[in-house]
């Protein structure tokens, strides 16, 4: 994501923006180094600036083990999300499509509305501000993730079906409330 990166987003800080970067590049390194494939991928195009900004900090031999997926749709995402292990996010629409999909996923967020997402789907504890979470902080919750892939698994299904549940509802009660005026 392009989060304060100057001309991309609101409110401009390019050494926060750097920082960010050279974040998820060690992210990148760190998952590479540990025999994990990594994908990266955008939510929304504008960020593909942002993953080339990234792309650009790694050495040959860790691009090597990685991929820049160019989903063209929701859809693309999803059936690209159902073949990963693990999900990191810093895009609401990125924990959402795990969540749909049901793969375990770490947040790093800069909005309340990621953290509150995660909190609804009882992995709070797989969410991480964005803004002062650091290398060390990221492999202790990655780990933890790891550890209990198959449990976060299954609550993510879990709330994902009362979710769309929910939304079933609505959508029945809605012919009831339109006629009522």
């Amino acid at each position: 994501m392009v989060y304060k990166r100057p001309g991309s987003w609101p409110s401009e800080d390019l050494a926060e923006y750097q920082r960010y970067i050279t974040l998820w590049a060690d992210v990148v390194s760190d998952r590479v180094t540990r025999g994990d494939r990594v994908h990266l991928f955008v939510t929304d195009p504008a960020d593909m600036d942002a993953v080339h900004d990234v792309w650009a900090r790694l050495d040959e031999k860790t691009r090597a083990s990685c991929s820049v997926e160019n989903a063209a749709s929701p859809d693309s995402l999803l059936d690209l999300f159902r073949r990963l292990d693990v999900v990191i996010s810093s895009r609401l629409h990125g924990v959402l499509l795990a969540i749909v999909a049901a793969r375990p996923v770490l947040a790093l967020s800069h909005e309340r509305k990621v953290r509150a997402v995660m909190s609804d789907a009882g992995v709070a504890s797989f969410c991480a501000d964005l803004t002062t979470v650091n290398m060390e902080q990221i492999e202790e919750r990655l780990t933890k993730l790891t550890d209990q892939l198959e449990s976060c698994e299954r609550r993510l299904r879990e709330y994902g079906a009362g979710a769309r549940a929910a939304v079933n509802r609505q959508d029945e009660m809605l012919p009831m409330l339109l006629r009522r005026r």
